[in-house]
């Protein structure tokens, strides 16, 4: 009888960069439903700048975020580091503090909720995911 493999495969860093800009192309709703898989329901909440969870069950039924564009850069960072490296990775990653952002948590800075912030998060990931 052959062993079951217990870690699920994961896809190589290049082919997980090629896909990011699915993010773009994905219903919000999704987008949301894809985030609660892999980083959970409080972490989806502050990337949507929320305190309260019952907001993502909102958008996961298809109401409109007040922030979509930081829901979908954290899809984006949220796809390549699960994608590479798993989702306890992605969830530990989004929460660390981290020196390229002077110690703060990916997770706050993608609160900014600007252009510059966004763009550093996904980067940021990027980077982790591939090292």
């Amino acid at each position: 009888m052959e062993e079951q493999l217990l870690v699920s495969p994961r896809i190589n860093p290049e082919e997980a960069l090629a896909n990011l800009d699915r993010a773009d192309r994905l219903p919000i709703s999704e987008v949301a439903s894809d985030l609660v898989a892999w980083i959970g329901l409080g972490l989806t909440a502050l990337a949507g700048a929320v305190n309260e969870t019952r907001f993502v069950h909102q958008w996961i039924e298809g109401k409109q975020p007040r922030r979509p564009a930081s829901l979908r850069a954290a899809w984006r960072a949220a796809y390549i580091i699960t994608s590479v490296c798993g989702t306890e990775a992605a969830k530990a990653w989004f929460i660390g503090q981290k020196l390229e952002f002077d110690f703060q948590s990916p997770i706050r800075v993608l609160q900014q909720n600007t252009d510059d912030a966004r763009t550093a998060v996904v980067r940021a990931a990027v980077r982790f995911a591939m090292t």
